[in-house]
């Protein structure tokens, strides 16, 4: 039940094509999806797969992040938690049940399957749930997000002009 690392790969190009550092996180166990989106991209990105262990590291991650882009996992509740946006694809899960309160500055992109929530070992429709959400819309999503919640610019003023 997780999005195609081709289509991380294409919102992380998107958001480095934007000025973005692009951090790719995820277990040890995950390194090696982290590093097929890595390798995916055409911007460079920041593995730190394996290298965040202790929730605490992930979190002062999140916390200094612009916004969070995810599969519907641990991360996105610590997104939710620190009040970083994030733009979550859930690709089984019972939107209704595990998407976060704020929908504002979380939003969860997910298709529509009759089999939503999964309760399957073994995917019987090749991952439709996954397939249906586009990465331009996930773009879409974040650059809206990243609009929305900008970090204030304050105005330097020199007294000495």
């Amino acid at each position: 039940r997780r999005w195609p690392p081709q289509r991380f790969a294409a919102v992380g190009d998107a958001l480095a094509g934007r000025g973005l550092r692009v951090v790719v996180t995820g277990s040890a166990a995950e390194a090696g999806l982290a590093r097929a989106v890595c390798a995916a991209m055409r911007h460079p990105a920041i593995d730190l797969s394996g290298r965040t262990p202790a929730v605490w590291t992930l979190g002062a991650l999140v916390e200094r992040a612009a916004l969070v882009v995810a599969n519907d996992t641990g991360i996105s509740h610590i997104a939710a938690a620190l009040r970083t946006p994030s733009a979550i694809v859930a690709s089984g899960s019972d939107v209704a049940r595990w998407a976060p309160l704020d929908r504002t500055r979380h939003r969860v992109l997910w298709h529509a399957v009759a089999c939503r929530p999964c309760a399957h070992a073994v995917c019987p429709t090749a991952h439709e749930c996954a397939a249906g959400v586009s990465a331009d819309a996930v773009i879409a999503c974040a650059l809206a997000l990243l609009e929305a919640f900008r970090p204030c610019q304050t105005p330097v003023a020199d007294s000495a002009s």
